[in-house]
């Protein structure tokens, strides 16, 4: 196996943050190719899964797919994010991030559809969560 599709068996505790952060991001830059269609599929029931959370709150033809451009540079900023916080990624880590860009989805959404904002955090908290796999 490459050093690039190797990343979680690397000793990130000989590395420094940007040598994590540019392994994190030659691994995920080559998973989210060679595995387009896990990750489109996984995508999807992201999307699903914000769209019934907030089927009620907002119009239906209001809402907005994260599309999969975006979701791959948002989910490596936020992995690179906490590795500057944290100094490393581990794969425990991946749940709490993917809840975190599932929130600010929503919250986006929340925004733009005008939804009252001391609404937003009590409506987010209320909403089942997704993992990315």
């Amino acid at each position: 196996m490459s050093e690039i599709n190797d990343f979680w068996s690397l000793d990130q505790t000989t590395m420094d943050k940007d040598r994590i952060k540019e392994k994190c991001v030659e691994h995920y830059t080559e998973d989210f190719i060679n595995n387009y269609g896990k990750w489109k599929n996984n995508l999807i029931v992201f999307n699903d899964v914000i769209k019934a959370g907030l089927t009620g709150l907002i119009p239906a033809d209001k809402y907005i797919n994260m599309e999969f451009d975006f979701f791959c540079k948002e989910i490596i900023d936020m992995f690179k994010e906490h590795i500057d916080t944290f100094g490393r990624l581990q794969p425990e880590d991946i749940y709490p991030i993917s809840v975190r860009l599932q929130e600010r989805h929503y919250h986006n959404i929340l925004q733009q559809t005008n939804v009252q904002h001391s609404n937003i955090a009590s409506i987010v908290a209320q909403i089942k969560k997704f993992v990315i796999k």
